[in-house]
């Protein structure tokens, strides 16, 4: 394996099934009573679409509104011993489907350009890998 997809292998995590947005925030809960701090922002995007006449009132249109988290990002911090680490991430929402209704497949940790796996912070790298037991042992939980 060479040193990129060493790296991209280690700074995602793909989650065994996908989570609706309040269940990430549920994820998120079960990391902070391990002792990871997670702050973040979501992202939300909406639209709008006329739809036409339609109804019982031929002369008013329907207007179809939908609003849907379409990305959660930011940092991670362990604060549990002496090593204190820190990461930002970003959750990906899954490939839109007909049956995939936006929801979040994966956690991708933010790299350096350019840098291989071994010229990160080592303990950065170390947080990627707790949190990723953690999350491994929360879906082994739910």
């Amino acid at each position: 394996m060479g040193n990129l997809q060493k790296l991209l292998k280690k700074s995602k995590i793909v989650f065994p099934k996908s989570l609706g947005e309040s269940q990430v925030e549920n994820l998120f809960e079960y990391l902070t009573k391990n002792f990871i701090n997670v702050s973040y922002n979501k992202e939300i995007k909406g639209y709008m679409k006329n739809m036409g006449p339609m109804g019982t009132n031929k002369l008013e249109p329907v207007i179809s509104k939908e609003k849907y988290c379409s990305n959660i990002s930011g940092g991670m911090t362990d604060f549990s011993g002496e090593n204190y680490a820190s990461t930002n991430f970003n959750c990906s929402l899954e490939e839109v489907t007909e049956t995939s209704n936006r929801r979040f497949d994966k956690l991708n940790f933010s790299t350096i350009p350019g840098y291989t796996l071994e010229e990160h912070n080592k303990k950065e790298v170390q947080l990627w890998d707790k949190v990723r037991d953690l999350i491994q042992k929360y879906f082994s939980e739910t």
